[in-house]
């Protein structure tokens, strides 16, 4: 990935430049309305004219069209409409010479949904498994979620023991009717494809729409090889995501350069280890004022020293809107500020210091 992006500026007006091409994720972090989205929106519109395909899994209606976003190459469409084109159920390539087996599909689907829905026990998962793995065996060529959960119930034993999950899979039926032949992710294009979520507000189904389109996505940039354009998804709210080891959004974290598919994500703040560690191999980190409740495990994260915890605490206590904290891969860290309408750092920028 051979990109450079402009960023910001710092306090004495200098340009942030950034051009890890060795590592091209990035995490965006921060409380709700202090300008993440208004950052990423401007990295997102330095994109297509590098020669990159960048798709936006809008969950927040944060990227919409706009003046960051109004180009030739943007285009906007309803999520419902493009998952309903696509085959959750078809079988992926996991790296340049292998394709899932049907018990690798089952486990997939199976951990997406249960991870979504938040579904108590131990036993649900293992379950559904092994339903969907022979479902899939006998399904022929247009197996559903509908279909699957009509299969389940069957087996009245098998329907009794799945009875919470299966009314999901009817719900994800909606979405997912079992007819598409697969979607156009036009990765030879550059360009700007929103994917809006307006019309779905359940989180959970949001949530397993995205990580079934970027499992297809991923599959998709894997069997065209090095013949497309270099591609960044980027996923918002993802502090709703469970990053296990085998889901998509850590392979992505953990894989994608090797295919020349980087990750962007941003979030609130997140707790969760899983989600820690897998977010922290993006080399650009930006971190808005988290909230008053986490200054402190903000400035824990940035420190080595006491000293240190104790500087970074009063800088991230005095981030104004707009303005961040800006870690490169080199732990280098420094305030910066998003460039206003004028493309000048407004005058707060002066008060703040380079850490």
């Amino acid at each position: 990935m051979d990109f450079t992006l402009f960023v910001g500026y710092s306090r004495e007006g200098a340009p942030l430049k950034w051009d890890d091409a060795s590592n091209s994720h990035v995490y965006l972090s921060g409380q709700s309305g202090r300008g993440k989205s208004y950052l990423l929106r401007g990295l997102i519109a330095q994109l297509p004219s590098q020669g990159v395909r960048c798709i936006v899994f809008d969950c927040s209606g944060d990227y919409r069209q706009s003046s960051t976003l109004d180009t030739a190459h943007w285009e906007a469409v309803n999520v419902r409409e493009f998952a309903a084109q696509l085959n959750p159920f078809r079988r992926l390539p996991l790296s340049a010479q292998y394709t899932e087996e049907i018990e690798d599909v089952a486990a997939r689907l199976s951990g997406i949904i249960m991870d979504a829905y938040r579904i108590k026990g131990n036993a649900q998962p293992v379950y559904l498994r092994d339903a969907a793995a022979e479902y899939l065996r006998t399904a022929g060529t247009a197996p559903s979620f509908s279909n699957l959960a009509e299969w389940i119930c069957m087996e009245q034993g098998r329907a009794r023991k799945m009875e919470a999950t299966t009314a999901r899979l009817r719900d994800l039926g909606r979405f997912f009717p079992g007819s598409g032949h697969g979607v156009d992710w036009k990765l030879r294009e550059p360009g700007i494809k929103v994917l809006q979520f307006d019309t779905i507000l359940d989180r959970a189904v949001q949530t397993v729409i995205t990580e079934v389109l970027l499992a297809d996505l991923w599959g998709e940039k894997l069997s065209s090889g090095n013949d497309t354009c270099p591609v960044v998804v980027v996923v918002d709210e993802c502090q709703r995501f469970r990053f296990r080891e085998e889901s998509i959004l850590t392979r992505i974290l953990r894989e994608g350069r090797k295919y020349h598919l980087s990750g962007w994500f941003a979030s609130q703040w997140i707790d969760d280890e899983d989600a820690l560690k897998a977010l922290d191999q993006a080399a650009l980190r930006v971190y808005f004022y988290p909230d008053d409740r986490n200054v402190c495990k903000l400035a824990k994260t940035l420190s080595s020293t006491s000293q240190q915890r104790k500087a970074f605490m009063q800088l991230i206590s005095r981030l104004e809107v707009g303005y961040f904290l800006y870690q490169d891969g080199q732990g280098k860290c420094l305030i910066g500020g998003a460039p206003s309408a004028s493309g000048a750092p407004t005058e707060s920028a002066e008060d703040l210091k380079i850490c």
